[in-house]
């Protein structure tokens, strides 16, 4: 009789060890673990709200570096031969009183019915029209800036001078006076 009653003692505690793996494995998926980034920078986009379940290597959030902030700047293609790799460039933030310096890095001509995926809205670019990526000096500027429009004048002798920048404020001065 007391083997019998240790056979099902022991079935028992085998049926209890298999109930308790589920229950560790079913606590481990809702378990909260917490993410972290390899860089320091204010978040630019969350994919995901507080509460929505993800998946194993899914894009929770983009993080801007502040070390690597660019300007993509549209030209037309007759200006190609005046652009360089290299060249300083002046961005003016549209409705602040400042210039950021930077140099031009990357110069693209637009492909016919290319989409770019880009981190600001814009109106897409035309294959008639380049693209010059602008490096620029993080000295100079403020996270505060990322997603606002500006004028860049690119320059292959060096710094802008302030008549040219002048030309450039005073274009926008006038161009919100008449669309006022």
């Amino acid at each position: 009789d007391l083997t019998i009653k240790r056979t099902e003692l022991r079935t028992e505690l085998e049926e209890l060890r298999n109930q308790m793996a589920l229950n560790q494995e079913s606590n481990r998926a809702d378990m909260k673990y917490d993410l972290t980034t390899p860089i320091a920078g204010p978040v630019w986009h969350r994919h995901v709200v507080n509460g929505e379940a993800v998946v194993e290597d899914q894009l929770v959030a983009e993080v801007v570096d502040p070390d690597s902030l660019f300007v993509e700047a549209y030209f037309r293609r007759d200006f190609l031969s005046r652009i360089a790799i290299g060249d300083h460039a002046s961005v003016f933030v549209v409705g602040e009183p400042r210039f950021i310096e930077g140099k031009v890095a990357d110069i693209r001509v637009q492909e016919s019915g290319a989409r770019q995926n880009r981190a600001v809205n814009v109106t897409e670019p035309d294959q008639y029209m380049i693209t010059a990526t602008i490096e620029i000096d993080r000295r100079e500027a403020d996270l505060e800036d990322i997603g606002r429009f500006v004028k860049v004048l690119v320059s292959s002798h060096g710094k802008t001078s302030w008549i040219e920048r002048g030309q450039i404020w005073l274009s926008l001065v006038l161009r919100s006076h008449r669309d006022s």
